[in-house]
C-alpha cells in the first residue's frame, strides 16, 4: 500500500517534469492539499490507466 507521503512525492516529481522551472517538495504538496485531493491527483497524474 502506498502512503500519502509517497503519493505526494510522486505528484511532486510529475509536476516538476511538466513544469521545468518549478521545484516542488512532497511536504509542500501535503501542506497545500487534502488527502482526497492527493489521492485524486495521484490517480490522474501518476497511475496509468488500464485499458
Amino acid at each position: 500500500m502506498i502512503t500519502l507521503y509517497q503519493k505526494a512525492a510522486a505528484i511532486a516529481i510529475k509536476l516538476e517534469q511538466l513544469q521545468k522551472t518549478a521545484f516542488f517538495r512532497p511536504e509542500y504538496i501535503l501542506r497545500k492539499a487534502t488527502a482526497e485531493e492527493i489521492d485524486f491527483y495521484y490517480d490522474k497524474l501518476c497511475v496509468k490507466e488500464k485499458r
